[in-house]
């Protein structure tokens, strides 16, 4: 099982997450759909027990743990 760290940049500070694969792919997912929405609605996201509202992300950086592959997503 892959851990990626993620750095989280808020509108209001950073957080940093520690999550799988499949949880990678899932906020990705999630931002873009947002993104992608003319009118946004309120998108939330729980990672390891806590809720992240992806409306007030600004950009995501995964960090492979392993390999130290980055991955920046604005």
């Amino acid at each position: 099982m892959t851990n990626y760290r993620c750095i989280v940049t808020l509108s209001k500070g950073h957080k940093v997450l520690r999550m799988t694969r499949d949880v990678v792919a899932h906020m990705v997912s999630e931002y873009r759909r947002m993104q992608g929405q003319l009118f946004r609605s309120t998108v939330s996201v729980v990672v390891g027990g806590e809720s992240l509202l992806m409306n007030d992300v600004k950009k995501m950086l995964f960090i492979n743990e392993w390999t130290g592959e980055r991955l920046e997503i604005a």
